[in-house]
This record gives C-alpha cells, structure tokens and sequence, in this order.
C-alpha cells in the first residue's frame, strides 16, 4: 500500500513484557495509529468504538455471510456491523486490512532502557482490499502525528527540571509518506456518515478523542507545575483510570521540552475553557482540530 520514512525528534518507545525496547514493535506503532485513526474519524463526523470498552465492534459471521447471500458487497456488509475502524485495524469476527514492516534505516541510538532514535520506514503491506478513503485517512494522520502530535509509548512523562524524569518521547518527523489515494476529504465525510447511519443505534462517547475538539501549540511546553495545575482546575484532562493491568491514568494533555503540547477536550465549551488557562500561563497561538481538519 505504501511506505513511510520517519525521524525521531526524541526517543521512540515501544516497550516489550519487560518493560524494555529492544526494538522497535509494529503493535506498538499500531496501536498509536489505531488511536489516532478512531479521533480523526470522529472529528470528521463519523462513528469510531473504543475497542477497550463493552461498547466494542464485533462482526457476527452468521449476519455478515447472510448480507453476502442476499447480495450485499463486503463493504455493504461491514457497514452494518462495524465502524470505520475496525474495518481497517479489525475487531473479534474481522481481521486487520494490513500489516506493517519497519525497516531501520540509521541508528543514532539504541538504548533498551531509553528508547530507539534513528531513521525508520514503516511499510505498510496491504491484506485485504483497502478503500481510497482509508488510505487518505492513514496519509492524514501521519501528517498530523509528525507535525502536531506524537506516535509510541511514555508520551505521558511530563517535562520538569530533571534529565531522566520526564523525558520527552515519541516526537517524529515524517520525512516521506508515500501513499496514494484517489479519494478527497468529501469523499472521506460521505463514507463516514454512510457508516454512522448504518450504526444508527451506536453514538461516540464525549469522553472518547474528537479530533474536533483538539488543541495543539507548538514551539512551547508546559513544566510539570503547570500541567499538575492545568488538570487540577479541568479535571477531564487528568484522563480516566486505567485497567487492572495497566495502573494509573490516561493523561489527556501531553507536553514536551522539545517544544509541543497537545490535548484534547470533551466539548467546544471545554476547549475554550482550556485556551483560556493556557493564555494565562502564557501559552498562546493554540490551534484547534477543527483548523487542522480544514
């Protein structure tokens, strides 16, 4: 399907069992990109599950072959069952559209501890039949994770006056996406609201990431007194508890001292409320989601 050269910025992590990175992991890299893919989707209107909730997609075979018998494309018949992002990173009853081989191209470090900076090119193999509007989906938010965003594992450790706490992570630079797609951004917003109302009895939570509704600054950070503060006084950014297996919160604002911060709100109320704070701080020049998306 196509090829992507990135660059590290900071360290990449994706961590293994042990809690090491001892190289670089495509389900790692996927997961990040299953994340984004699901805001993006929302942001332009359409319905993306949390595949961590009981509200997960799941395609029942019995009702999927029945569709095909009575002369429904596979396509017709997904977009009965799941949502957009399950059809291209699967669900229980579907597998993945493709899979990726990451070849390292320059190693300017490797530190099982730290993290692995250097030169990749992640190649996206295609399995099953990929849409147009997929492939321009996937094109997008590689452009949005190496310009605004960040990709892997740790990007939650905040800056402080320290050089192992709160070490950045995960910054890249997209040196080259080479994926080509015939659809356009209304081609894209056509399919997802076909999708959305073949799912009629299924809504996006607020608390799940609205690409609408996010922010991003870049050339600034905040210190970890600012961020303790920011989410004391919004709470929703503190994020929400994470299983059993895996302690602690998922932190909804992310702030590097390589320069970037970015986050996101439940609601356009919320956002606003967000601006503000960082106004006060000093932090300006914030830009939403929805400038990004136009």
């Amino acid at each position: 399907m196509g090829e992507i050269k990135i660059r590290t910025l900071t360290p990449l992590w994706t961590g293994d069992v042990d809690r090491e990175c001892k190289s670089i992991k495509e389900t790692g890299i996927i997961g990040s990109l299953r994340w984004w893919y699901e805001a993006l989707v929302r942001g332009l209107g359409g319905y993306a599950c949390d595949p961590t909730s009981d509200r997960k997609c799941e395609l029942k075979q019995d009702k999927f072959n029945e569709a095909i018998k009575s002369g429904k494309s596979i396509q017709g018949a997904l977009d009965e069952q799941i949502c957009p992002a399950c059809q291209l990173f699967g669900c229980t009853g579907w597998s993945r559209k493709f899979r990726v081989e990451i070849t390292v191209e320059e190693v300017f470090r490797a530190d099982s501890s730290q993290g692995f900076e250097g030169i990749l090119k992640l190649h996206l193999l295609e399995i099953k039949t990929i849409r147009e509007e997929e492939k321009w989906l996937l094109k997008k938010i590689f452009e949005i994770i190496g310009k605004y965003g960040s990709i892997g594992g740790r990007t939650t450790r905040k800056p402080q006056r320290s050089e192992t706490i709160g070490k950045d992570y995960g910054l890249i630079s997209v040196e080259n996406i080479e994926i080509e797609t015939k659809a356009s951004k209304n081609d894209v917003e056509s399919w997802l609201l076909h999708n959305k109302r073949k799912l009629s009895h299924k809504n996006n939570n607020e608390e799940w990431p609205n690409f609408k509704f996010f922010f991003f600054v870049q050339n600034k950070f905040l210190w970890r007194s600012q961020m303790k503060k920011l989410m004391e006084e919004i709470p929703f950014l503190h994020g929400q508890k994470r299983t059993k297996d895996s302690p602690g919160k998922s932190k909804r604002i992310f702030s590097f001292k390589a320069g970037r911060i970015w986050g996101y709100a439940k609601n356009d109320e919320m956002l606003k409320e967000i601006e503000n704070k960082l106004r006060e701080m000093n932090i300006s020049g914030v830009i939403r989601g929805e400038e990004v998306l136009k």
